[in-house]
């Protein structure tokens, strides 16, 4: 009598997460439907990807060049030099 009565809630229990799969599923559908375009027309985005583009840029241009050195930066540089001269 015990094993019937387990089984008949094994398989409600089964039935019901089907029912919550599709659901999830039919949601998350819904979901790519609803941001798409959401922010068309909205200027903050706008200005938002605008300085995102800006930025990129500038570190496209800047990634090739070297940083030049300070005067302080060249005077830690040649007494490191030295020190592995003299080792």
């Amino acid at each position: 009598m015990a094993a019937n009565n387990i089984e008949a809630r094994l398989t409600a229990l089964e039935t019901g997460l089907k029912e919550v799969r599709r659901a999830i599923a039919a949601e998350k559908k819904q979901l790519s439907k609803v941001l798409w375009g959401a922010f068309a027309g909205d200027s903050d985005f706008a200005e938002a990807m605008l300085l995102g583009r800006k930025w990129r840029a500038s570190q496209r241009a800047n990634a090739g060049k070297k940083r030049k050195l300070k005067a302080n930066d060249r005077a830690r540089h040649r007494s490191r030099k030295l020190a592995r001269v003299g080792d």
